[in-house]
């Protein structure tokens, strides 16, 4: 049995969250502490990404969390790694810094609402296998708390992303993650979406143990052909892939802020445009998050 089926998972329900909302988010974010606790408070998500190191900030967005009833994925990525090339920091840079953060969260009582850590997409970075199995092995083995990773297609279905050919992902560099995801936002057919997920299960094994992500699109594009209908079909395509799993873990709507050409719920929400996406999301949100985690499955 591996490190990831004996975590003491918190008793839980589905995940719904939105990528980016967290004013304690790794990367820029405009939101506000006043928007993200009114957002919250409409009562339909319960996950939220925030940066790993100590800050008021993310004390404060804590304990709205808290409040809220929901979650909180710190992510492991941006204060653990060296990007230039992408490896590991030698565990004196920040071993240390993450008890004190994590002594400092069970001092003001928001440990308990840390579900776990999660990377984004370390597979396109790309971070070397070894040293990301060495990095979720120590979290794994010290926090005792569920390992998140969203994948790029480029780890294990490099056919969609052939410009950016990277070493793929193995079961023996994934053993200790308890949920996936990948995130690719062209893919509108369900069965074809449906495949590219059963390949990513395939890489990761463990079928069993680890609980399944989808990333619903929730931005426009136009320039991509993505509007506010291709939005909704793939909200709804992922929830229905979702239930379809034997262990579900959430959606998380990707994404809040404005970055690019991809206009995000920030912007999109303030318009017409998205006013039955935005009614479908508060839907599909508040089922979700009152509806239990299953532990047998």
């Amino acid at each position: 049995m591996s490190e990831a089926s004996v975590i003491n998972e918190k008793k839980e329900t589905l995940g719904f969250g939105i990528w980016g909302l967290a004013p304690s988010y790794p990367t820029n974010t405009t939101t506000s502490m006043e928007a993200f606790k009114r957002e919250v408070d409409r009562g339909y998500m319960n996950q939220h990404v925030v940066r790993t190191k100590a800050s008021e900030e993310l004390f404060e967005t804590a304990k709205i969390v808290k409040e809220s009833g929901g979650m909180l994925w710190l992510d492991a990525l941006t204060d653990f790694y060296n990007s230039s090339p992408w490896e590991l920091k030698p565990e004196s840079e920040w071993k240390d810094e993450l008890e004190q953060l994590v002594q400092e969260l069970k001092n003001r009582g928001f440990w308990d609402n840390v579900a776990g850590f999660m990377w984004d997409e370390p597979d396109l970075k790309p971070i070397p296998w070894e040293h990301f199995r060495q990095h979720t092995e120590y979290l794994s083995k010290t926090y005792k708390k569920r390992l998140f990773t969203v994948f790029s297609v480029a780890g294990f279905a490099p056919d969609y992303l052939p410009e950016f050919p990277r070493p793929q992902i193995t079961a023996e560099a994934t053993h200790y993650l308890t949920d996936i995801a990948f995130d690719m936002y062209g893919i509108y057919k369900k069965d074809e979406y449906r495949e590219v997920n059963n390949r990513l299960k395939a890489a990761v094994g463990r079928e069993d143990e680890v609980r399944i992500w989808h990333f619903p699109v929730a931005f426009e594009a136009l320039c991509e052909r993505k509007d506010a209908k291709y939005a909704l079909d793939f909200l709804n395509m992922n929830y229905e892939l979702l239930m379809e799993e034997k262990r579900p873990g959430g959606l998380m709507l990707y994404c809040w802020p404005t970055w690019t050409h991809e206009i995000g719920l920030e912007d999109m929400l303030q318009t017409d445009k998205f006013k039955e996406y935005e009614e479908r999301m508060l839907q599909l949100g508040r089922k979700m998050i009152n509806t239990p985690l299953s532990y047998d499955a």
